[in-house]
């Protein structure tokens, strides 16, 4: 497969192995599989008409290159004959890929400079480990950056992805995502939860996350704050996708035990439900909910009196 391309000059995954391609069925590169089945920071360095001269970094450390298959054609290895494209090859050889950012300079960066994107990207991929002073990516010489956790770069839907410049693109704007797979168990503050059973995961709205209705939720332990509030407001944005099923959004119930202590806010007959044990005691919303349509709800609980 061919993640990107320039025309003729790609960059190639086949057996096993990736790296620089001519269109030639060729390949000067490395063994990727130490590499699979992770988020990886990947700096290709092109050469033109000069592939045996190019350069490979992941996560900031330089690789030995070989060719690894076939022999390659270095008339092919130029910028001009054909769009850049990423994710696949002039509509062939569809790559399987999960890309964060991407970024072109029109120059070679120094040993430095990929190190300092390195440093930077972790901001992203581990923001609540990461030192807050870490430097900011190299802006110089930079000619193309699409970053899909930027709102400002993609929206989060649509068709359209926009390059902005430096100065068109402050960071706060940057959802700070944590991909699942690196780590599954921070949600932030100083509680923190573990998502089971594979709870999804998308950029939408800034970064939300999915739950199949079969066997997902996310778990927290005991919090006195939490579990033994006799005032509280819970707050969230949702959407479902089929509002009639009963469903349960939020519960700190000790299911099984007796008494049965806490509370749980659902879906219920298309409207929203407040339950409080041991009293059972329950308050109905007064607005019908309608699927596929996403609501913010606020949930206010004070000794007895629920509003929302």
């Amino acid at each position: 497969m061919i993640p990107f391309s320039w025309g003729s000059y790609t960059i190639y995954f086949k057996n096993s192995s990736i790296g620089f391609n001519t269109f030639s069925d060729d390949i000067f590169g490395i063994d990727q599989t130490p590499f699979n089945l992770e988020y990886n920071h990947f700096v290709f360095v092109f050469k033109r008409n000069q592939l045996e001269n190019c350069k490979l970094y992941i996560n900031g450390n330089l690789q030995t290159l070989s060719q690894r298959i076939n022999v390659h054609n270095n008339s092919n290895a130029i910028f001009n004959n054909g769009n850049f494209i990423l994710g696949t090859g002039n509509g062939s050889y569809n790559a399987n890929i999960k890309t964060s950012y991407l970024r072109i300079y029109n120059k070679e960066l120094a040993q430095a400079e990929v190190t300092q994107n390195y440093i930077w990207s972790t901001k992203i991929f581990y923001p609540f480990f990461t030192n807050p002073s870490a430097p900011e990516k190299i802006t110089q010489d930079l000619v193309l950056d699409i970053d899909a956790g930027n709102l400002y770069s993609y929206p989060s839907s649509g068709t359209k992805v926009i390059s902005p410049k430096p100065y068109d693109n402050p960071s706060i704007l940057r959802s700070m995502i944590m991909p699942l797979g690196l780590s599954t168990n921070y949600i932030g503050g100083d509680v923190e939860g573990v998502l089971y059973n594979g709870v999804g995961f998308s950029t939408n709205f800034g970064g939300v996350w999915t739950f199949d209705g079969a066997n997902d939720y996310i778990e927290f332990p005991y919090n006195s704050a939490i579990n033994n509030a006799d005032n509280f407001t819970f707050e969230c944005w949702f959407k479902s996708n089929n509002i009639a099923l009963e469903q349960v959004i939020f519960n700190t119930n000790n299911y099984g035990q007796s008494p049965e202590r806490g509370y749980h806010i659902e879906i219920y007959q298309s409207k929203m439900i407040l339950q409080v044990f041991p009293s059972q005691q329950f308050t109905f919303s007064t607005v019908t909910l309608q699927s596929n349509v996403w609501y913010f709800l606020s949930v206010t609980y004070n000794n007895g009196s629920v509003i929302y």
